[in-house]
């Protein structure tokens, strides 16, 4: 009996704080470690999902056009330098054509799983699911009331 008294007595108190704290100026906003720790997950979230996407597109990429693929990706693994100029021996009109061709056939080839909050298209089940997520982090932090970052 008196166990319950107990907690009905801090309920009591509690839900009354808990109503100040809400009507507060700043009301429950979250401290800058907090907030900090919620962009670093929805960013590393997000990254890993991209990294999913990004593997799928380079998959259809090389079926399309794997000589062009292949000397798109060497002129980059080069480009703080461009050591060996394998940058400039690239028809860029014919990797932009690639590129657009790739995106049309992953359109039609594969189903839509998730659309993010910004609108970018995961097809992959791993990458929506993460995107997801990310974007679930990404209310945490508007409900935090943490602000966007720089």
């Amino acid at each position: 009996m008196g166990g319950m008294n107990a907690r009905r007595a801090l309920t009591l108190v509690t839900v009354p704080m808990a109503a100040l704290l809400l009507l507060a100026p700043g009301g429950l906003a979250a401290g800058p470690g907090t907030c900090l720790d919620l962009r670093e997950r929805r960013d590393e979230l997000a990254r890993r999902a991209m990294a999913a996407e990004l593997m799928l597109v380079r998959q259809s990429r090389e079926q399309i056009c794997p000589a062009l693929t292949r000397a798109a990706e060497a002129a980059n693994a080069d480009s703080p330098g461009y050591g060996n100029g394998a940058a400039a021996l690239i028809n860029l009109q014919a990797l932009r054509d690639c590129r657009q061709a790739a995106e049309q056939r992953l359109e039609r080839r594969n189903r839509v799983r998730y659309r993010n909050r910004l609108g970018f298209t995961y097809y992959t089940p791993s990458g929506a699911a993460l995107a997801a997520e990310a974007d679930r982090v990404a209310g945490e932090l508007a409900r935090q009331g943490c602000e966007a970052p720089p």
